[in-house]
């Protein structure tokens, strides 16, 4: 499965790319929400069923200055490693970089809040989950990013939006990262409606010299290439109690350099994570080859449930000049594909037939006009859906009266044999007017009436277990007579798994 590493595409990429300026690092968040088993029975009709991914968010920032007390002349931060065991080691206890005192911990994360999402009373601090719905606000989408969107739910601050360039700033997004800095990043996950497998991967990993200042060259420590990915030191853990806090008996899924965890991030599907922490699973030793035994039992997270993933970065001290300069910057995304009839190896394989993405033909209009379909702006009347373009043979106004009469569209598709590739699934479609649609030559499915465009229909089931080879998928779309202003046109999103 190494030709299947996830791409981000515009609709996944959440926060997007963030450089972080001289010793920094830089991460976008992203979902994606496939599913593979798309087809539940209700009441004797077959309706789609359905796999949502969201995520929300809290952020924290430590300078190596910051300091808190407790009570009246007890420090709540000290460098060292104290006596009083109620100090909590931050970021990493296996690596701390300070203490805080157990009593000090609540005015500590307030301290270091830099933003959250959803975040009603804009505080940098998480609303509880009571507060929103997460199926319905969670972000998935980048206008979820932006603070100063209607529908904002994100911190609006100097740290989640440029007003220079009046644009939303990644999630991590810092400037001027001194040795002793160090960050942390918890997400929780919410997967809607069904159980999923669920992959963490990086995309689009870019990193820069910038150049080498007097004192970057005379360091002992500079070399070819970044030093930053070598010297920031990350955390990836699984928060139990969403606390933003690895805890010592929470489980860590990868500790390592940056550029370690963006190569366990970016190596095949990325770090597949385990939704039953009560037995073991090696998410980094199973990159790849996720079903083996040999790395215990992956499980699927429930949608009952919220998970929570931690990330921590710090730059220890004993870095300096070698990293004057460098720059880090990467997308973090998630996928998840539907745990029935999948067995968590990886990402499935489709054939995307939808229409304005597909090479769909028009083989048969009234008028003789043949060739490429056209995408053409849909009619006001016409629903619209993100997952297909309104497709037509001339691309001319859609209030335009077209021939009324018989069109009929084609596209091919092949069936490789060496794939899992082997069931058509129409999700919606719309057409002016009524549409009847083939496989084959043999009627899968019609619209049945002559509004199918007023809102898209679903009526028509899956054709399973196609033979490898070349396939057509036909449409013969009926243009009624009307009066001025009655076009043609037709809508399918559809695709072959």
């Amino acid at each position: 499965m190494s030709d299947k590493r996830l791409e981000l595409t515009r609709r996944k990429i959440l926060a997007g790319l963030g450089t972080i300026g001289a010793a920094s690092a830089g991460v976008g968040l992203g979902t994606s929400a496939y599913f593979s088993d798309r087809e539940t029975f209700t009441n004797n009709g077959l309706v789609a069923g359905s796999l949502d991914l969201k995520v929300d968010w809290e952020e924290h920032y430590h300078l190596t200055n910051e300091q808190v007390t407790v009570g009246d002349d007890e420090p709540g931060i000290v460098m060292s490693d104290p006596d009083d065991t109620n100090y909590v080691g931050f970021p990493d206890p296996q690596n701390p970089m300070v203490w805080v005192h157990v009593d000090a911990l609540e005015a500590y994360m307030d301290l270091t809040a830099l933003e959250a999402f959803p975040d009603h009373d804009n505080d940098g601090v998480q609303s509880e989950p009571e507060e929103y719905d997460v199926c319905e606000d969670g972000a998935d989408t980048p206008e979820d990013l932006d603070p100063m969107a209607d529908t904002a739910l994100r911190t609006l601050n100097e740290d989640t939006y440029d007003a220079e360039t009046e644009e939303p700033r990644p999630l991590i997004d810092l400037e001027d990262v001194k040795p002793g800095d160090f960050g942390e990043l918890t997400l929780s996950l919410h997967l809607c409606d069904n159980p999923g497998y669920v992959w963490m991967f990086a995309d689009n990993v870019a990193w820069a010299e910038n150049g080498v200042t007097e004192p970057e060259a005379k360091d002992p420590d500079e070399g070819e290439g970044v030093e930053l990915m070598d010297a920031i030191q990350t955390v990836w853990w699984y928060d139990a109690d969403g606390d933003n806090v690895l805890d010592e008996d929470e489980e860590v899924i990868f500790r390592g350099t940056l550029m370690e965890s963006l190569e366990a991030l970016t190596t095949d599907n990325g770090i597949p994570l385990d939704g039953n922490l009560e037995t073991a699973y090696d998410e980094t030793g199973a990159i790849g080859d996720e079903t083996n035994d040999e790395y215990g039992v992956r499980d699927c997270f429930d949608p009952s449930t919220t998970a929570y993933i931690g990330f921590a970065w710090w730059l220890p001290v004993d870095h300096a000049n070698e990293i004057q300069t460098d720059s880090v910057q990467f997308d973090l995304g998630f996928y998840t594909e539907q745990c029935r009839h999948n067995d968590g190896s990886g990402i499935v394989e489709t054939i995307d037939l939808s229409t304005g993405v597909a090479d769909w033909q028009v083989v048969q209009s009234p008028d003789g006009t043949t060739g490429p379909a056209v995408v053409t702006d849909p009619h006001p009347a016409w629903a619209t859906a993100e997952c297909a373009s309104w497709i037509d043979p001339y691309g001319n106004d859609p209030q335009t009266t077209d021939p009324p009469g018989e069109y009929v569209y084609e596209v091919d598709f092949t069936i490789d044999p060496s794939t899992a590739v082997d069931t058509l699934l129409l999700e919606k479609y719309g057409s002016d007017n009524t549409v009847e649609f083939y496989l084959d030559g043999t009627a899968i499915g019609t619209s049945g009436g002559a509004n199918a465009f007023t809102s898209l229909k679903t009526n028509i089931g899956s054709v399973e277990n196609l033979d490898a080879g070349t396939h057509t998928l036909r449409a013969v779309v009926q243009n009624g007579s009307g009066a001025t202003g009655n076009p043609t046109g037709l809508l399918v999103c559809a695709h072959v798994e």
